[in-house]
């Protein structure tokens, strides 16, 4: 090798991980996994995409259909090929019961049931990782330990 293609081997080295370091700079790691994290399933339907993503999970096969039906009103059309966005697992999770105890209710063998499409512009009161108010028992109680 002589000394030219050695400099010109070690200058596109040091150029391509400047580039490397500089895009890894603006780019946060998790936000990478995150749009890797959109082509899970790719190729297969929309519904095979969220039964196999839930396969642990006991789900009532109308909550798939009703999720995905709610899903493309809002977003558009999904096709074995397209990418759905970011939150599609997520919002699936928030559309049904799984976070009012229903995920205590599958171990007793409890299917979860969809509730409704979780679109915070149709209803901006809705959340269901809201814990429920307290109880008039609960609220007398904590009135009477601090007197």
């Amino acid at each position: 090798m002589t000394r030219r293609a050695f400099l010109a081997l070690a200058a596109a080295a040091t150029a391509t991980a400047a580039t490397i370091v500089s895009v890894a700079d603006k780019v946060r790691p998790e936000s990478v996994f995150e749009h890797l994290r959109r082509f899970e399933g790719f190729g297969r339907t929309p519904l095979g995409r969220l039964q196999a993503h839930y396969a642990w999970l006991r789900v009532d096969p109308a909550a798939f259909e009703s999720y995905l039906e709610g899903y493309q009103r809002v977003f558009g059309p999904l096709t074995r090929f397209s990418l759905p966005r970011g939150d599609f697992y997520t919002r699936f999770l928030l559309s049904t019961d799984f976070f009012d105890g229903a995920a205590t209710r599958a171990d007793a063998g409890a299917a979860v049931q969809f509730t409704g499409f979780y679109w915070p512009p149709d209803s901006p009161c809705y959340n269901p990782l809201a814990q429920p108010p307290p109880t008039d028992e609960e609220i007398a109680a904590a009135s009477r330990s601090k007197g």
